[in-house]
């Protein structure tokens, strides 16, 4: 068994095709493939997906990001993709006679090997993913500035705060206002004696766990005798 790093290179919504030498021996010859082989035995399978698209067809990749591994003839194809300007300088060394970019919608075609469509979808669902990650990610940055915006305005604090503890059971901070003679509210749970600060001015909340340990996100609430 063996590694193959491949290397799926968009120029303009494009992707970058080779078409492979003619050779009996290869099931895929005379086909159009995506730029890429074997990986290395000291190098990563990232650096060998650098190096074969510098090899093969004279094009400097930096830091292409990994998709997917596939199992394919005993073998381990791991993709990666890379998003570029332009192919200016491209070069084709003795594996391939022709390159051409193709359309999404070009893949299909039967001069091009079958799995790249398939590769070429995963590449896509995984961008959109990691897409609507970074979405959710700004949502929740939003919701907790907005949180702070408000209390900051109200001068409110959470009286009580919600964690999970596993297995469908959750416990809340029981908070009691504790006499405040500064600006800064205080409050202290009478479960596990945390304690949590309020500063308006700052609208941000300051938490020390039972064992006077400073944080910016409230710790898990600890009953007696239990670790947090």
């Amino acid at each position: 068994m063996a590694d193959i790093s491949l290397c799926l290179i968009i120029v303009d919504g494009k992707i970058l095709m080779c078409k492979r030498e003619k050779k009996d021996s290869d099931k895929f010859s005379e086909m159009y493939g995506l730029p890429g082989g074997h990986v290395k035995k000291d190098e990563s399978n990232k650096d060998g997906c650098v190096r074969e698209v510098r090899e093969e067809v004279n094009l400097d990749i930096h830091n292409p990001k990994f998709v997917k591994t596939y199992k394919f003839d005993n073998n381990d194809i791991h993709l990666y993709t890379k998003e570029i300007k332009n192919i200016d300088g491209i070069k084709l060394n003795h594996e391939h006679t022709d390159y051409k970019l193709v359309s999404p919608s070009g893949l299909k075609t039967p001069e091009i090997i079958p799995t790249t469509k398939d590769m070429y979808r995963d590449c896509k669902n995984k961008s959109l993913n990691e897409q609507v990650d970074r979405i959710k990610s700004l949502i929740t940055v939003i919701n907790e500035d907005l949180n702070d915006y408000y209390h900051a305005k109200t001068g409110a604090a959470p009286e009580n705060d919600e964690y999970e503890l596993g297995e469908g059971h959750t416990i809340k901070h029981k908070w009691n206002k504790t006499d405040n003679r500064t600006k800064l509210k205080h409050y202290k749970c009478e479960r596990c004696h945390a304690e949590k600060w309020w500063d308006p001015g700052y609208a941000r909340l300051i938490y020390q766990d039972r064992f006077g340990h400073p944080h910016y996100r409230a710790p898990e609430c600890a009953l007696p005798n239990t670790k947090l």
